[in-house]
């Protein structure tokens, strides 16, 4: 199975996570890094690392990060340099994090990366849009 990292600022890492498993139950083999404006960039980085170490797999390990170019963002970036069994996702969002725990078995870490990119699209959109019934593409998830 896909190991998981989700990393992003304050508790949204935390939050999410915790949403998502009350819709799908319980995400095996995700750690969580939150990360707090007074961590230094050095205890951000061994967290990040420890925690893809925490879900290693030889099918490799997705790191969904909150915005690219932040430090987990960075740090995942820099990571990916030295395994390419590494994979990085920006704007995590809810949907992605179900499609995640739906999909990681079935899947390889690239196909599954796009595929959660992609989901992350699709649940974007305006209100206005949904009700005029313009360019909204249903999520399977």
């Amino acid at each position: 199975m896909i190991g998981a990292v989700v990393a992003a600022h304050g508790n949204l890492a935390k939050d999410l996570v915790a949403a998502a498993e009350q819709i799908v139950g319980k995400i095996e083999k995700l750690a969580i890094v939150c990360q707090f404006t007074n961590d230094k960039q050095k205890d951000i980085e061994r967290n990040i690392v420890k925690a893809v170490e925490s879900v290693d797999s030889p099918e490799g390990v997705l790191i969904l990060v909150d915005v690219f170019g932040g430090s987990s963002s960075n740090i995942g970036m820099s990571l990916k340099n030295k395994n390419n069994k590494l994979m990085i996702v920006t704007g995590v969002n809810l949907p992605m994090l179900m499609d995640l725990a739906v999909h990681r078995k079935e899947s390889n870490i690239q196909k599954l990366a796009d595929r959660i990119a992609n989901t992350g699209r699709k649940s974007v959109f305006t209100a206005k849009d949904y009700l005029d019934k313009r360019k909204i593409e249903v999520i399977n998830i």
